[in-house]
């Protein structure tokens, strides 16, 4: 009988963590990329497009980073910056496509919502792609809220700013 391996969030800290990743992240937007014909000619700052370089260098601005591992094997991803007045920035949230549907995002964002917390913050903001429904429905069903829509002539989408309180 195989012994049952349980998901684990660790701090991302070493360089070769960082370029896994940045791998991570990037197939797990690929997806949406390709839904979206999203190019790095079109939108050269889509996360399916970053490289370790520009995570690294995201970190040492302050964003702070988490795997999701089963195993040894790291299959998702957060960032998560400390804003102002008590409030936390969510970025960067990776499943790769195989373990999707499984809780694993679900289980990456309570681990940021009670990360915010235990640091005293009080309101946890996201931005996403606003012509994704389905995981915007998503993010509505475990608590966030819409708290605008903006165009950017950047890029070829709408991003949605969302937000979540954090009690």
């Amino acid at each position: 009988m195989r012994a049952s391996v349980f998901p684990v969030i660790k701090e991302i800290e070493s360089v070769s963590r960082i370029r896994q990743s940045a791998r991570i992240i990037r197939d797990s937007y690929k997806t949406v990329a390709d839904e979206f014909g999203l190019t790095r000619e079109n939108c050269p700052t889509y996360p399916s497009f970053i490289r370790s370089p520009e995570l690294v260098k995201l970190k040492d601005e302050g964003l702070r980073y988490f795997g999701l591992f089963m195993g040894k094997e790291q299959v998702g991803f957060i960032a998560i910056e400390k804003g102002p007045d008590g409030s936390y920035f969510l970025a960067f949230l990776a499943v790769l496509f195989e373990h999707r549907h499984r809780g694993f995002g679900g289980g990456l964002v309570k681990f940021a919502l009670d990360f915010t917390r235990a640091n005293h913050g009080n309101m946890v903001t996201l931005r996403m792609m606003d012509e994704q429904r389905v995981l915007k429905d998503w993010y509505q069903q475990i608590g966030f809220k819409i708290k605008r829509v903006n165009n950017y002539m950047h890029i070829p989408f709408t991003v949605c700013l969302m937000e979540r309180e954090v009690r």
